[in-house]
């Protein structure tokens, strides 16, 4: 018989593993019968599902469970001692004391390895460490009516701490902290009916606050407060049950102010605002639920402009003016549904045009003419729907 943890659901069939372990002598003994015993179930919980006797009073067996590692073992108790079945040779459990399970018991897998210790009283698991295959500690904590309560430590299999965690009644309540897999913390807060309330703490890996961001029934509601890694201001917004809603504004490491975005229900809705280093206005806008819409704006650090142009539901529209850095007009274009439509020029930095083009539906559609710096007609086209062909010759 290989394996010492085994999930045996029926008492009649457990009984005949039972016989093949018993010495000889309790064997002739036995009767097929097992006598139901009341199980522990007070207010604080059963430690054995079920139990059953044999004749005598010195024989039990009970199906025990460890309420973290879901496993249901089938086990033997002779006097003060039990043992796993069906090999009962193995070292012992755990010790008996007036027919309740007390102190140290350990869980075991089928190589005899440790899987877990359970701390009993009175037949009732109080306390509870499991491990990793290896041997290093997973979880440890308190036990009350077979559910977690009080102070729970994880670890990751490096050993290094997971998460210490309060809970009542199996759930999360109170303090929380978690860490990465080196031990540095990762977040800090409260959690209320195992959903995160009140203020929670982000951390850098140096140490220092990330994020501050505010929770209600487990989602983001309130505040959030960003910081760079010089524990500067680098953004602060909010949510509503979970998705931005507001302004949100961030600055740079400087200091300086970067861009403001108007969110409702997770979405950029309304003003769209964005700076220069300077304090210069880089683009101005807006959007309507998370698309581009109306006019939109750009200017250079100096103050000069960069592009005007219109959105409809998040599509170019209508007429885009593009400058070049000296202030000059570089492009007048037409878009329809985010496409070319209509006639487009492009002039040089001194005023010069060198072309002038129709589009249709994103196509060249209609006559394009280039010219050359010194003003004269590089070649004509006249095309239909983006396919052309050379028309006339190069004059003035």
């Amino acid at each position: 018989m290989k394996h010492l943890v085994a999930q045996i659901p029926c008492p009649i069939f457990s009984l005949a593993i039972l016989l093949l372990v018993l010495p000889s002598g309790l064997r002739a003994e036995s009767s097929p019968a097992l006598w139901p015993l009341p199980l522990l179930n007070d207010d604080r919980g059963p430690l054995v599902d079920s139990a059953y006797r044999l004749p005598g009073d010195n024989f039990e067996l009970w199906l025990m469970q460890l309420p973290t590692l879901k496993t249901k073992i089938m086990v033997l108790r002779i006097g003060d001692l039990a043992r796993a079945l069906p090999d009962s040779n193995r070292p012992p459990l755990g010790k008996v004391q007036n027919n309740l399970p007390t102190g140290p018991w350990n869980w075991v897998n089928g190589q005899g390895r440790k899987l877990a210790e359970a701390i009993c009283r009175h037949g009732h698991i109080v306390g509870e460490l499991t491990l990793y295959e290896g041997g290093k500690r997973k979880q440890q904590g308190l036990i009350r009516a077979g559910e977690k309560d009080g102070l729970w430590t994880m670890w990751f299999s490096n050993g290094q701490p997971a998460s210490r965690c309060n809970y009542q009644q199996g759930l999360r309540q109170g303090p929380c902290t978690k860490f990465d897999g080196q031990g540095r913390k990762l977040s800090q807060g409260l959690y209320e009916q195992d959903k995160k309330a009140g203020w929670w703490l982000y951390y850098q890996a140096d140490g220092q606050i990330k994020r501050k961001v505010q929770y209600v029934g487990g989602k983001s509601h309130g505040q959030e407060l960003g910081f760079n890694a010089s524990g500067k201001k680098a953004w602060t917004g909010s949510y509503l049950e979970g998705r931005k809603d507001g302004n949100w504004t961030h600055w740079r490491k400087d200091g300086s102010l970067e861009s403001r975005v108007h969110f409702n229900r997770g979405l950029p809705h309304g003003p769209t605002e964005s700076w220069h280093h300077n304090g210069q206005r880089a683009t101005l806008g807006a959007h309507a639920k998370g698309k581009k819409q109306g006019r939109w704006q750009e200017w250079t650090p100096k103050g000069k402009p960069r592009l005007d142009c219109h959105y409809l539901s998040g599509e170019l529209s209508g007429l885009l003016k593009r400058w070049h850095t000296n202030g000059q007009l570089a492009e007048r274009a037409h878009f329809k549904k985010g496409r070319r439509h209509g006639q487009t020029d492009r002039f040089t930095p001194d005023k010069q045009r060198i072309e002038q083009a129709h589009y249709r539906k994103g196509q060249l559609h209609g006559r394009r003419i280039r010219w050359n710096p010194d003003g004269s007609i590089k070649d004509r086209f006249d095309y239909v729907q983006g396919k052309g062909r050379k028309s006339g010759s190069s004059t003035r």
